[in-house]
């Protein structure tokens, strides 16, 4: 069990998913495998969320001195004055 859990500690699912697929099929009555195999998945998904995230974040222009800055989505104008504007 520790490999997989080293795997996925290390964002390595496909080799994770594989020791577990190898586990399930040692101990097929045992939950083990089928629990670990269901945190891989979970793990893989909640980075692929996180990463996404992420990239939403870094792709904001919080520091634009540009009136036509947004946040993040061009549909959406900032409620935020650019730099040097007055907050009322």
């Amino acid at each position: 069990m520790r490999p997989i859990i080293d795997a996925i500690w290390g964002l390595d699912y496909p080799p994770a998913e594989v020791l577990c697929q190898r586990m399930i099929q040692d101990f097929p009555d045992h939950p083990a495998g089928y629990v670990y195999r269901e945190r891989v998945y979970f793990s893989e998904e909640l980075s692929k969320a996180r990463l996404l995230s992420a990239e939403r974040a870094l792709g904001m222009d919080l520091f634009s001195d540009s009136q036509n800055s947004t946040c993040g989505d061009a549909r959406n104008r900032c409620p935020f004055p650019a730099r040097g504007g007055r907050g009322d």
